[in-house]
């Protein structure tokens, strides 16, 4: 039989006569079991009900003395049940029908019991189900910033043995708006154990999100966990912030310990202060002026008098339960900064009801305990304590006080009696304190059950297996008999009754293994005997919890016990024999919310014991997602400030499993649990953490991730002493190349790139800091390695950071693709001008050259990033998610969509689907901008529903969104059939002119027929052909065509052969090509026609006459596998994958010679079957004037050309016509210097066109050595510019994004602050395109004249060598061999610090694994 727990809640409903004086219904206790009325007609029986399997119902019946024998009818829902009864306990089986209980796993059977005389009672019985498996659900953190992702494990347990098994997933996430973004439902491969990863869009919404475990029958029980996502930026110091476990208000001061380290590895030498908050809110006071050392620890004394930690209120003096100590902590010098949050808890007294009965008729006696909170160190003190008697009409009566001097460490028991009839205790405590009396923030109410006459007392509150737990039973009733039941877990495992002699009783229960950890003990009876007085059913229930341990344990061990930065760290398991562990290191910032209490996610055993026996407050989720594989993930990781790391392995034969890591400087935790077939789950203790020291040489180095070739920077270097005596002469040296060249202050020439240069530091005073510069100029483009090294006495340090190298002007991507055909014939010639522009810059170019015989594999490769345009609107948005869902599957159709193909393709689609709901309105109509617009798109929320339609394919995608969008598209229709547009079309080319009704008309229809969606009706589907059909002989936009002629073929219309005919007659055909050019459109709206041509041919069949259309299409295609804008990418990888996926069966794979010449340049391909799938690529250092194919042999395949270089813009004059047509505006943009100094650029930027422009947007490049700040995003934002509606920062450009320009004024104010030194900066361009028209573009010349004038001296002064009052001088020097390990492969500034000595080289290696996965902890059980 399948083991079922049932937590069973009654509520005993039973008849009762109209003439009862006495009706009354008494307090449940905590199992639910809740007393009852009746009439004096009637007797009364006890049921409790516990479900054993999901087809039966042991219930527990208790027939009251009296009563007899005999037998009794249950009946409820399908039930129909006679069992037989006795006096005293009964426990019988009933079979529960499966349609009798819901589906959601809750079983609500009314039953109703009758027999034995005149007797009849009714009852609800509520249970909910917990399955044989129980599982838990762990994530890595508490909360996310946008852009991150989720790490997930989930773990599958038998629910009494807690062994592993294999389990089924069925899980949900849902957003803060409440919309389900992923689901899962999937069974387990692993036993015990399911992982994976759920990834985070960039601007996945901030709050709270969801995981929901599903229920599909009853085996499963709702579960919910929530998780955090907002912007968050981990400080650059570290804190650690010690306090007393509890304060009391007596105490004139407390210390506070605070130990700080920069995780940058620079001295600490900050100033601070702490803010105190009372309860969280109330302000305190603030401790200033304190000083943290270089060493970064120090003690602070706070002073609290009682006139601190008390509020008046309403003339009542009232103790705050909690100080919040908030520090802030920052240095003006290095910039390091940071924040920590601590609450303590003051000390306090509570009441809480000890027991109470019924001493008889007219007295009720209360017994309740004064217990002192907190660290039991406060001195003694007088506690008033007033209480009086209340009924239930809150009439009071009985009024008492007393004074208790309490003595620290105990805890005092008082009784109070109060009259039959007044069954509330209200007592208030008061503090006698040196100046006045305060009283306790909270009034404490007992309540006396009014029929609890049955009481149940332990000798104690835990036991330990092998001890018997005696309990003292007490009932106002002498001389009756009490039935018990003992349970563990839900499931009951011994019941009986138990005779009191006179009122008293004793109950003994032995301890077992069984009982571990928590159990409860419930006793319950009958009271009465039908007379006037009614029948109560009355119960009293404990839990005591079984001492020991109850997991088996895992240890954490590490070595070497004291671990110095880039010091190589075994961490080693201990668990059972061949077991798998599940290991997790976490940066220790996320053990701690920010609030700055221990997260959820902290687990020890008494978390696993909450989770596991239904204390479910914990939280987190999952998604689909490639599952990794268990054991396959990295044993050996190097993690930096702020990652998290997670793996499993398997444990040898003698219970050791071992992971080596390379940790940076600050606080590490670690955990473990280990999953075995015979030893169940094992869990450690807590988190171990390891500390990383700096070392006493430690050595910074601070330059600009990115500049313009040209511009000499600074590369600073600070050197750290962290001895308690001073560093001399200490020489830091740079590694000189012909890459960056060292620039020489005040030489007549540049450095020598075949020498390095050190500067000699005379002292450096212990715990202290020196920085020094060196000037480097970039000569050449790439990613560059800077290299430093510093040497003292023994000891040497390096450290190293890339940097970018850009070129100057603009980058620009041409792009030629060529299909090569030799189906029919068998050879093959064509030259392909790929000359730069005139405004090309010189040594910018390069080319690769790719032949694929994969058609669509270049858009494979690049689906994340398909165009060149930024994409941050609604519309936009979608290149993550549409093309994805089209090229996704052609690959499923030829057996391509697996493995890392298919993970990424995945994850695209999630986070494509998470940004658009951003762009959602509360109606459920979408637009580009979200809310800020003011009405939702007819035309982007058809678009969008276009787009969930086909991705539900592959994810998840909440179908409510879908509907909802659908009705709202549907409410736009109007009379005449036709759909309305209420908000604006930032693509106005689509809609084949403005105000084009048939076209919008013909957009929504696709929108709703591609995928048959049934909430068109046949009546709208109807009116809506209708309309198109009538405005079909007016349409002359060649654009507009295309789409109203593929939505009548997909309506099946009687006019669809006309609008082909029609369509078809305005084609383009050439020697090899076919396609639709609009002959006032852009190449953009080419694209879109020519896509929607390629469809229809497609619906309609003529695949053969099909291919020209695709051969055109493929030329179009960028070197990033995309186009121009969305729409015409969108468009083009849907007819070229449906192209290909219909001739797929038919494609005849290559099998040629090609040779491909670039210039004088020249290299051969073999083409053959076997090697269809290889790559073949060609990358030249330039770009040639041409290019020339030739090939011959069978088959088809492409050649994709791709060249990149830089222009210098052409500014060009704004047109002076009023005019336009849709692809024929000229737009232009003014660029002017408001602000220009070294400290802070501010240039005004005003775009403008002579006429209309759909969605338009404003580039503007970054110089180097500044940076755009959150704050000044955030003025630009509030400063209402017109038309202005995003504004985002992408990739070294602030991006502007515009929903229409025309002749007002757009201009808007952007600020920059500098952020690294550079000099001799580079001109920057600020472009405005139209985003549907490419070719549409204008740019404006930015010269910073400060920073381009600026010396090297004026930014670096003394630090620098031949600079005034300079501390240092440039020598030549031999940079150390072991510097050449130093490894350029991240782009975050490393360090290490080793001593030389004489029997071996000093050497520099670290693992550089870039580490997204990892931390903190976070477990829920599911039942």
């Amino acid at each position: 039989m399948t083991r079922i727990a049932v937590f069973a809640a009654l509520t005993l409903l039973l008849l009762h006569s109209a003439a009862s004086s006495v009706d009354r219904v008494a307090a449940g206790l905590d199992t639910g079991l809740l007393s009852y009325r009746k009439s004096a007609a009637h007797a009364v029986y006890g049921l409790n009900c516990r479900l054993t399997s999901p087809s039966a119902s042991k219930c527990a019946i208790f027939v009251p003395e009296g009563v007899g024998n005999g037998n009794a009818l249950i009946t409820g829902g399908k039930i129909n049940q006679t069992v037989t009864l006795a006096a005293g306990a009964n426990e019988v089986l009933i079979n529960v029908p499966a349609a009798a209980s819901p589906d959601n796993s809750d079983i609500a059977t009314r039953l109703s019991v009758q027999g034995l005389g005149n007797f009849a009672f009714q009852t609800w019985i509520t249970a909910q189900v917990a399955p044989p498996v129980v599982y838990y659900a762990e994530m890595d953190k508490d909360e996310y910033s946008p852009g991150e992702t989720v790490k997930i494990r989930v773990i599958a347990l038998d629910s009494d043995t807690l062994l592993p098994v294999t389990g089924s997933i069925e899980l949900t996430i849902k957003d803060p708006d409440g919309t389900v973004v992923a689901t899962w439902k999937e069974s387990m491969t692993t036993k015990g154990l399911w992982s994976t990863e759920y990834p985070l869009g960039d601007e996945a919404k901030e709050g709270q999100w969801r995981l929901i475990k599903q229920k599909s029958d009853e085996n499963y029980y709702y579960l919910q966990q929530v998780f955090n996502v907002r912007q968050q930026e981990l400080s650059d110091l570290e804190l650690m912030v010690s306090t007393p476990v509890s304060i009391s208000c007596e105490n004139s001061t407390f210390t506070v310990s605070i130990e700080a380290r920069s995780i940058t590895g620079r001295t600490v030498n900050s100033n601070g202060t702490v803010d105190l908050l009372w309860d969280g809110y109330a302000p305190g006071k603030t401790v200033t002026s304190f000083v943290l050392p270089a060493s970064g620890k120090t003690n602070l004394s706070i002073a609290v008098s009682e006139q601190d930690c008390r509020m008046q209120n309403w003339g009542q003096w009232y103790t705050y339960s909690s100080l919040q100590l908030r520090f802030r902590i920052s240095n003006a010098v290095s910039g390091i900064n940071g924040t920590a949050v601590a609450a303590i808890p003051v000390d306090s007294f509570s009441l809480s009801l000890s027991s109470y009965m019924t001493i008889n008729s007219t007295r009720v006696a209360f017994y309740f305990t004064l217990d002192p909170q907190g660290s039991g160190q406060h001195p003694p003190a007088r506690v008033n304590i007033t209480t009086d008697c209340q009924n239930y009409s809150y009439i009071a009566t009985s009024f008492q006080s007393e004074l208790v001097d309490i003595v620290p460490g105990s805890s005092y028991v008082m009784k109070r009696e109060c009259p039959f009839g007044y069954h509330i205790l209200h007592a208030t405590k008061e503090y006698i304190g040196q100046n006045r009396r305060w009283k306790d923030p909270t009034d404490n109410w007992l309540y006396d059950a009014e029929y609890q006459q049955l009481w149940l007392v332990p000798s104690g509150s835990e036991f330990p297996v092998g001890a018997t737990a005696t309990f003292a039973v007490m009932s106002q009733e002498a001389n009756i008999t009490v039935m018990f039941e003992v349970a563990t877990r839900g499931k009951p495992v011994q019941t009986g009754t138990l005779r009191l002699t006179g009122n008293n009783g004793t109950l003994s229960i032995p301890i077992t293994e069984q009982l571990k950890p928590t159990f409860t003990v419930t006793v319950i009876r009958t009271a009465g005997n039908g007379g006037a007085q009614g029948v109560a059913y009355i119960g009293s229930e404990v839990q005591l919890r079984v001492t020991g341990d109850y997991f088996n344990k895992v240890n954490i061990t590490y070595s070497p016990s004291k671990v110095f930065e880039n010091d190589d760290v075994l961490v080693r398991v201990q668990g059972p024999p061949n077991s798998l562990v599940a290991i997790s290191v976490v940066d220790h910032r996320f053990l701690f919310n920010f609030n700055g209490s221990s997260v959820s996610n902290h687990i020890d055993t008494d978390t696993w014991l909450d989770l596991y026996f239904g204390q479910n407050t914990a939280r987190k989720p999952i998604e689909q997602r490639r599952k990794r594989a268990i054991e396959k993930g990295p044993t050996n990781a190097s993690l930096t400030n702020g990652e998290t790391f997670w793996v499993e392995k398997r444990t040898d034969a003698t219970g050791i499993a071992t992971i080596t890591l390379r940790l940076s400087l600050g606080w590490w935790g670690v955990y473990a649990y280990a999953l075995s077939d015979t030893s169940g789950l094992c869990v450690a203790n807590t988190w171990s953490i390891i500390t990383v020291e700096p070392r006493d040489l430690h050595l910074s180095l601070q330059a600009p991730t990115r500049v313009v070739r040209g511009e000499t920077f600074l590369a600073h270097v600070t050197v750290v002493n962290r001895a308690k005596q001073p560093a001399n002469n200490v020489r830091v040296m740079i590694k000189n190349s012909t890459d960056l060249l060292l620039t020489l202050v005040n030489a007549s020439s540049p450095s020598d790139p075949t020498k390095d240069f050190a500067l000699l530091i005379n002292t450096i005073p212990a715990e202290s800091e020196v920085t020094v510069s060196f000037p480097l100029k970039p000569v050449h483009l790439g990613l560059f390695d800077i290299v430093v090294a510093a040497f003292y006495d023994t000891w040497t340090a390096f450290s190293d950071q890339l940097i970018r190298v850009i070129a100057e002007g603009v980058p620009v991507s041409p792009s030629y693709s060529v299909m090569v055909d030799l189906r029919v014939n068998s050879t093959f010639n064509q030259v392909v001008n790929t000359s730069m522009a005139d405004n090309a810059v010189s040594d910018t170019g390069s080319t690769t050259i790719t032949i694929y015989t994969e058609m669509l594999r270049a858009s494979v490769d690049g689906l994340d990033k398909l165009i060149t345009m930024p994409s941050g609107c609604g519309e936009q948005n979608l290149i993550l998610l549409t093309p994805t869902i089209f090229v996704s599957k052609y690959l499923q159709t030829t057996n391509q969509f697996q493995g890392e193909m298919r993970d990424h393709a995945l994850s695209y689609m999630l986070i494509g689907y998470q940004r658009e709901l951003n762009y959602r309105h509360s109606d459920g109509s979408f637009s580009a901008f979200g809310d800020s617009d003011a009405s939702g798109s007819t035309w982007l929320t058809a678009f969008a529903l276009r787009s969930f339609r086909h991705a539900s394919e592959f994810i998840t995608i909440d179908d409510n969104v879908m509907t909802i969008a659908e009705n709202w598209l549907l409410s736009q229709q109007q009379g005449d059939g036709h759909f309305n547009e209420p908000g604006r079309v930032i693509h106005v080319d689509m809609q084949g002119g403005v105000n084009s009704q048939e076209t919008m008309t013909a957009f929504v229809l696709i929108a709703f027929l591609e995928k048959n969606a049934s909430s068109l009706q046949p009546a709208n589907k109807a009116s809506a052909v209708a309309f198109i059909e009538q405005r079909l002989p007016s349409v002359t936009d060649m654009g507009a065509l295309a789409i109203i002629t593929y939505a009548l073929h997909l309506a099946n219309s009687a006019k669809a052969n006309d609008a082909f005919t029609k369509l078809n007659a305005l084609r383009t055909t050439t020697a090899k090509d076919t396609y639709w050019q609009p002959a006032t459109g852009s190449t953009s709206r080419a694209i879109e026609t020519t896509s929607y041509a390629l469809i229809i041919y497609l619906r309609r069949n003529l695949d053969l006459d099909a291919f020209p259309i695709a051969s055109w299409l493929l030329s179009k295609r960028n070197s990033l596998g995309g186009y121009q804008s969305t729409q015409d990418t969108v468009l083009a990888l849907q007819a070229l994958a449906e192209y290909f996926k219909r001739t797929s069966g038919s494609a005849q794979a290559p099998s040629a010679t090609v040779t491909v010449t670039a210039d004088r340049n020249q290299t051969t391909y073999t083409l053959t079957p076997a090697t269809a799938n290889a790559t073949r690529q060609w990358k030249l250092p330039f770009v040639p004037k041409s290019v020339g194919i030739v090939a011959s042999g069978s088959g088809m395949f492409i050649v994709q050309i791709s060249t990149n270089y830089n222009v210098i813009p052409v500014t060009t004059a704004p047109s002076t016509g009023r005019r336009r047509r849709a692809a024929e505006a000229t737009i232009s943009v003014a660029a002017t210097l408001v602000t220009d100094t070294l400290a802070a650029l501010a240039v005004n930027v005003c775009p403008r066109s002579t006429s209309v422009t759909g969605m338009a947007i404003v580039q503007i490049d970054v110089p180097s050595g500044y940076e755009v700040t959150q704050a000044a995003i955030d003025r630009l934002k509030s400063a209402n510019v017109l038309n202005l509606k995003r504004v985002e920062l992408n990739d070294g450009q602030l991006v502007l994004y515009y929903d229409s320009l025309y002749t007002a004024n757009y201009c808007a104010t952007v600020e920059f602050n500098r952020a690294s030194d550079v000099v001799g900066t580079k001109a920057v361009f600020v472009r405005v395109t139209d985003y549907y028209s490419p070719e549409v573009t204008n740019s404006a010349r930015v010269e910073p004249k400060a920073a381009q004038k600026a010396s090297v001296c004026d930014l670096c002064g003394s630090s620098c060598s031949g600079c005034q009052n300079s501390v240092v001088s440039v020598v030549e020097a031999t940079f150390p061999a072991a510097s050449t390990t130093v490894a350029a492969t991240t782009a975050t500034a490393r360090s290490t610090t080793r001593p030389v000595s004489s029997s071996s080289t000093a050497s520099c290696h670290w693992l550089s694994i870039s580490v997204a996965f990892l931390v903190g902890h976070q477990m829920a059980a599911a039942f």
